[in-house]
C-alpha cells in the first residue's frame, strides 16, 4: 500500500513546495540551461544514440520519447531532503513540465507517431 501512495505523496510535496514560494527570484540562467538540456538536448542525444547503435525501431522511439519527458518529482524530494535549494529545483521541475507540453508534441510530430 505504501508503494502505491508514493507518486501521489510526491506530487503533494511538490505542490506544497511550489505553494510555499513567496517570490519568483530564481537563477534564470540555471533554470533556462537545465530546461534546455532536458527538453531539447536530451531527445537529440537519444536520437543520435538510436541511430549510432542501430537500436530496434520501437525501442528507439520509446527511448527518444522518454528522453523528452520532464524530470520526475523525485528530484524535488531529494532537494528537500538534503536542503539543496528546493525552491530552485521545484521551479525547474514545474517550468520543464509546462514546457514539455510543447516539446513532447514537437518530438511526436517529428517522429510522426
Amino acid at each position: 500500500m505504501v508503494g502505491e501512495a508514493t507518486i501521489p505523496v510526491m506530487m503533494i510535496v511538490l505542490g506544497m513546495q511550489l505553494g510555499s514560494m513567496t517570490s519568483l527570484r530564481l537563477k534564470w540562467d540555471v533554470v533556462v540551461s537545465s530546461v534546455t538540456l532536458k527538453m531539447i538536448a536530451a531527445p537529440i542525444i537519444a536520437y543520435l544514440f538510436v541511430v549510432l547503435f542501430n537500436v530496434d525501431s520501437l525501442l528507439g522511439l520509446v527511448l527518444i520519447i522518454i528522453s523528452a519527458m520532464p524530470p520526475a518529482a523525485t528530484t524535488t524530494m531529494y532537494a528537500i531532503e538534503f536542503d539543496s535549494e528546493p525552491e530552485l529545483v521545484s521551479s525547474m521541475t514545474f517550468i520543464s513540465t509546462v514546457f514539455s507540453i510543447v516539446s513532447i508534441s514537437v518530438v511526436l510530430n517529428i517522429l510522426q507517431i
